[in-house]
């Protein structure tokens, strides 16, 4: 997907209008309820969300504990995260983008100190999170334009995420869910 992303906001009914407009001139749009889209926190961080990674095998602790880990070295970018910012989970085996989830605590040290040890490395460096909407996974291909300024090198990124950034990758897993923009209980 090329293109540039527009967001509409207003009052339509209380929604909040997507239009992503291609390079070839078609259009796509997405709604999104106005009460959802306020609950999502935007936060005076240096980012507005964030991609974590993890592996195959970790992706399922991840999973089943609501928590994701990153090594000790990314700890700095870790307690940028906020609660309530919008999450995404890159498998890196697979390539592919897990979404969307919302922090639950802020980014800290040591949440659960014996997480991830069955991988037989450390991931201190951790935030917990609840699914938010449940969507197929993005390939690559997909997600790519919505974050090609955050590569710096062929396969590897930068995690943080502008809010043009977010509400892209949002836009394009809104085709990828069961239903456009149903969002889970955020309570």
């Amino acid at each position: 997907m090329s293109g540039k992303l527009m967001v509409d906001v207003g009052d339509w009914n209380g929604t909040v209008v997507m239009r992503y407009e291609f390079t070839n001139g078609s259009q796509k749009y997405a709604t999104m309820n106005v009460e959802e889209v306020e609950k999502f926190q935007i936060h005076e961080s240096t980012f507005a969300g964030a991609i974590l990674m993890s592996n195959r095998e970790t992706k399922l602790e991840c999973l089943q504990r609501k928590l994701f880990g990153l090594p000790s070295s990314k700890s700095k970018f870790i307690k940028q995260i906020k609660t309530g910012m919008l999450l995404f989970l890159f498998e890196h085996e697979e390539r592919k983008l897990y979404g969307v989830f919302e922090a639950t605590s802020d980014g800290a040290l040591n949440i659960e100190p014996n997480a991830f040890l069955s991988s037989g490395k450390f991931f201190p460096a951790q935030v917990l999170f609840k699914r938010v909407w449940m969507c197929k996974p993005l390939s690559e291909d997909e997600f790519y334009d919505a974050i090609k300024d955050n590569y710096y090198t062929q396969n590897k990124f930068h995690f943080g995420l502008s809010h043009d950034q977010v509400c892209l990758l949002l836009f394009y897993s809104s085709f990828a869910a069961p239903s456009a923009y149903v969002l889970l209980n955020r309570k």
